[in-house]
């Protein structure tokens, strides 16, 4: 006869495009050993009538499908293979792909020392929904996780402060769901605003206006500038 019916597979990883499945093989008591595994993903049209086609066909007990749509649910069943024939279906199964990209990813707002940023809504089309959102810098560095966010895990904005003036920034987002991360946002670099001056200091005056000097903000080229003030005429 052929092999047992098997146990449903599991999740065992996802990403925005691939779901990974992990079962266990059947406890066989007599007849014939198992030679491989199907996979197959059920879909149900109008009908409804449901639909199996085949994804996976080996040895391994475990398969990685890749090609699939962000933010969309799947569901799948195994089969065991012997020299009898196919076993029974498994129960199915249902997983989701991580959300889709976050786009529009741009500064609303910039000091000497944070940067405002706004994004749009990751999609997600029958997949698992959104959680949170993380913002990476150039180097993969998290600089932002919206999970700990106590107004909103999705709010799509944040402010990073801390900075330092008059420099760029090259930031990117990624969208988190219960299915995982998606693929992280195109880049954008944003400049913060210039340090504040300092040393400004009266280098000379008269009766009729005084010479200023200041020492240029760091990371601003030049020693210093001046400039000579002339107070408005009275009367």
């Amino acid at each position: 006869t052929s092999s047992a019916k098997p146990t449903a597979p599991s999740a065992s990883h996802q990403t925005a495009s691939s779901i990974s499945l992990e079962w266990s093989a059947p406890t066989v008591d007599t007849g014939v050993s198992e030679t491989g595994y199907r996979v197959y993903e059920v879909s149900v049209d109008s009908s409804p009538t449901k639909t199996y086609s085949l994804e996976y066909e080996g040895e391994a007990a475990e398969v990685e499908l890749s090609s699939l749509s962000s933010g969309t649910l799947y569901t799948y069943v195994v089969s065991v293979m012997s020299d009898a024939g196919e076993s029974d279906k498994s129960d199915e199964m249902t997983a989701s792909t991580a959300p889709g990209v976050a786009t529009a990813l741009v500064s609303t707002h910039q000091s000497s020392s944070s940067i405002t940023l706004s994004w749009a809504e990751a999609p997600v089309d029958t997949g698992s929904a959104v959680t949170g959102y993380k913002v990476y810098d150039a180097d993969g560095a998290l600089v932002y996780d919206g999970r700990g966010d106590t107004v909103t895990v999705t709010d799509r904005t944040t402010e990073l402060n801390d900075l330092e003036g008059g420099t760029t920034y090259t930031l990117l987002v990624g969208a988190l769901s219960a299915s995982g991360e998606s693929d992280r946002s195109a880049s954008v670099d944003i400049s913060t605003c210039s340090s504040a001056p300092t040393a400004l200091t009266s280098v000379s005056q008269t009766t009729t206006g005084m010479v200023l000097s200041w020492s240029a903000p760091a990371g601003t080229s030049g020693e210093g500038d001046s400039s000579v003030i002339t107070p408005p005429r009275q009367g």
